[in-house]
């Protein structure tokens, strides 16, 4: 597969946002084709008319989680943007413990696992039974991938750059990996994070109610129908005075989703109080 014609660029475009609700733009239209080729040693295919055409049919699941996992972003670190998991604390973690009652919580694009491990080290910084207390972190993305690098749980030195070095001694251990140095999570986080396929555009098995939902620096690459209709499936999933957090960058329309802005990134779902 070499350079993508005009039409096969808007084939694969088009493929992305039917079935996932990627908006790839013409920008992109190199990367795409990088990632394509990359795709293509492993996976070969005659065409993209073909690959399209197999991926449509719904006979080539691993296929159709290739070309995601070659078409989506996994940029991911720990404790980003950190005033979020601040006021996760104070308006929803501390206020549990006063109330003896199990938490839920939810990563939407969990990525490559920094997101739910630094929820569940902040679980387990403020409540002192973290498991026992029946505390539970869901972790879902529709990247092979990067969910198997989740599990795995093992990191880079450039990604657990951020980590305080107190973090790190508590929630790392220093692995060798090819001959590199590497960090792996501790067990402790691990024990109360369940990693799981889902594409968002799909039904959701889970029922809620949550007590936070985190979907940030998701939604950017949906176009605005699909982000506001994802928006208000989540907000519908939190339980009254839950949070919902998206990146700082993004923005929601706050007056008709059930939620209001109380911090940039940062909604409360209505009817619970505050």
């Amino acid at each position: 597969m070499t350079h993508l014609l005009d039409h096969e660029f808007e084939q694969i475009s088009a493929l992305a946002h039917r079935k996932w609700g990627l908006s790839i733009d013409v920008k992109k239209r190199v990367i795409v084709e990088n990632r394509l080729q990359a795709m293509h040693r492993e996976h070969p295919i005659d065409s993209v008319q073909s690959l399209v055409r197999t991926i449509d049919g719904g006979g080539a699941r691993p296929l159709e989680l290739a070309l995601f996992d070659a078409l989506s972003t996994n940029h991911t670190s720990f404790f980003r943007e950190e005033e979020h998991f601040k006021l996760l604390r104070k308006e929803i973690l501390l206020p549990a413990i006063a109330s003896r009652k199990g938490l839920r919580i939810w990563s939407a694009g969990c990525s490559r696992g920094c997101e739910p491990y630094s929820l569940s080290a902040l679980l387990r910084e403020t409540v002192s039974d973290p498991k026992g207390r029946d505390n539970r972190i869901l972790a879902t993305d529709l990247s092979t991938g990067a969910l198997a690098a989740a599990r795995t749980g093992v990191y880079s030195r450039q990604d657990v750059s951020g980590v305080t070095p107190q973090r790190l001694r508590r929630y790392f251990r220093k692995v060798e990996l090819n001959g590199a140095p590497r960090f792996q999570i501790v067990p402790e986080l691990r024990d109360i994070v369940s990693f799981n396929l889902l594409n968002l555009l799909d039904a959701w098995p889970m029922k809620g109610p949550f007590d936070a939902i985190m979907c940030r620096n998701v939604m950017i690459y949906f176009d605005s129908p699909t982000r506001d209709a994802l928006t208000r499936r989540f907000i519908s999933l939190l339980r009254p005075g839950g949070l919902f957090f998206v990146g700082t960058t993004e923005t929601l329309s706050g007056n008709d989703i059930g939620a209001d802005q109380i911090m940039v990134g940062a909604y409360r779902k209505r009817g619970g109080g505050r």
